[in-house]
Formats: C-alpha cells, sequence, structure tokens
C-alpha cells in the first residue's frame, strides 16, 4: 500500500494514460478558456524615434544629481535631480543651469532620467535660427 497518493477506484489497475480533468469548469461554473490564458499578444514597445543614444549621457555629480553638457563643452546645459515622490517612485527634474543657485529655473520632469536627458535641447548653432521678432515696441502708425 503507498501512502499519499490519490487513486481513481473507478480507474482501471493498469492505466497508462493519466486521468483528463475537464479544465472548462470549476467550482464558480463552467467557464470559457481562452486560446492565450495571458491575453491578447501584445507586441514590444517601439523605440522611440528620438532614443537618447544620440545624445550625450548626462555626468553624475553625485547620487541624485546628473549635469547636462550639450553646445558648450564647459558649461552644462542643465541639472537633472531626482526625488522621490510620496508614493516612493523617482521623478527627475530639468532644472536650467546657472553658476548662482537663485538664478536656476525648474525646467519639466520626467518619470527616467533617459526621458529627462531627451528634455535637454541643444541651442542651434548661431545665424541657422531666425532671432525672434517679439512683439513691436514701437509702431508707424498712418496718421489720419
Amino acid at each position: 500500500m503507498t501512502y499519499g497518493v490519490l487513486v481513481d477506484p473507478t480507474a482501471p489497475a493498469h492505466s497508462s494514460k493519466p486521468p483528463v480533468h475537464d479544465l472548462s469548469s470549476c467550482r464558480r461554473g463552467p467557464r470559457r478558456i481562452a486560446a492565450n490564458p495571458r491575453g491578447p499578444a501584445r507586441s514590444l514597445p517601439k523605440e522611440h524615434p528620438l532614443a537618447s543614444s544620440h545624445l550625450p549621457k548626462p555626468i553624475r555629480f553625485d547620487g541624485d544629481t546628473w549635469l547636462c553638457m550639450r553646445n558648450d563643452p564647459a558649461v552644462p546645459k542643465a541639472i537633472i535631480r531626482r526625488f522621490r515622490d510620496v508614493k516612493h517612485r523617482s521623478v527627475f527634474l530639468v532644472i536650467r543651469w546657472a553658476l548662482d543657485p537663485a538664478e536656476q529655473q525648474l525646467m519639466a520632469s520626467a518619470p527616467s532620467l533617459e526621458r529627462a536627458n531627451e528634455l535637454v535641447r541643444f541651442d542651434p548653432p548661431k545665424g541657422t535660427a531666425p532671432t525672434f521678432a517679439g512683439y513691436p515696441h514701437a509702431t508707424t502708425r498712418d496718421a489720419g
């Protein structure tokens, strides 16, 4: 006599096939079994067209601070700082760099370091971008 093995008394003594259980029903009643139990097939997310591979990697300054270099090789363009929100998720703040901390400005926030790095732009080469005319400070009006 073997202990710990459940044997179906109605099964033949030398059955080579294990008993087949009907998986279409459970304690709550019959149910439909999908061909793919994990749901519809999901495609892998496509790589972002502006992937950060063409951008310079941020330079780690300390555990939660990175410096982003763009056009000027000696002066950073932006600072990325990591903070934790109330749910302990990381939030990366993109801050415009300035030597005086009072002049630094928050520009954007991002959920990842890679996305924050993508938000830091290059300056256009001089002479290629039209200057912003702004609002006219003085206009000549027809007297009339």
